[in-house]
């Protein structure tokens, strides 16, 4: 959800994402890294929302957002499950925090 204050010209911006993750990574050994089951992420940005045009507004942010991974699996060359190691990324954790803009073009423009 990704809301504005002002559309028209500069408004304060706010977003809440919410989503399921999945990564795999196949070598060309044949051995896979898999990381599924991630009951949760999520993402919360607050920035500006700046009218440039009739149809642009950029859009700087600043988000924080974390996740984990259910289940990590390393499977070899032979199709072998392999131990992950050390034990404790069996949960594949991770956060970010980012700074970022964004461009966004209307496709009928503002209704000026």
């Amino acid at each position: 959800m990704r809301v504005s204050s002002d559309a028209d010209s500069v408004g304060f911006l706010t977003e809440i994402n919410l989503g399921y993750r999945r990564f795999h990574a196949l070598w060309s050994d044949g051995s896979e890294l898999q990381l599924t089951n991630s009951p949760f992420e999520f993402r919360i940005g607050i920035g500006a929302d700046i009218r440039i045009g009739r149809g642009f507004s950029l859009s700087p942010m600043a988000t924080v957002g974390a996740g984990g991974f259910g289940t990590v699996k390393r499977i070899g060359p032979n199709g072998a499950k392999q131990a992950v190691d050390p034990p404790v990324d069996e949960t594949g954790g991770h956060a970010w925090a980012t700074l970022q803009l964004g461009g966004h073009f209307d496709i009928a423009g503002s209704k000026d």
